[in-house]
């Protein structure tokens, strides 16, 4: 491994149960000094995908800043901390009536 390169070794992220949304999408993370980035993932085998704007709305709050289109949708988020760093993969179905 060449120097200074990073190593996960917890694993890969676990897959959530879905996650129905009615309206703007709104994350939480309840630490202070965290930063989180979100893509929507083409599927689960191929995990490039655009990145999704955030606005912070508080400590540890976040919304998308853009109305996600009604469907399913796979988001990669990632989170980065002076704790460390965690990585979650999140199924959400936007619902009509958003």
């Amino acid at each position: 491994m060449a120097t200074g390169a990073g190593l996960c070794v917890d694993g890969r992220p676990r897959f959530v149960d879905p996650v129905d949304v009615r309206g703007p999408l709104h994350l939480s993370l309840p630490l202070e000094d965290w930063t989180l980035t979100v893509t929507r993932w083409h599927d689960r085998d191929d995990p490039e995908g655009p990145r999704v704007p955030l606005r912070t709305t508080g400590i540890g709050a976040w919304v998308v800043a853009e109305q996600l289109p009604v469907g399913r949708h796979l988001l990669g988020i990632a989170g980065r901390g002076p704790e460390g760093d965690a990585y979650w993969v999140v199924p959400v179905t936007m619902l009509d009536g958003s």
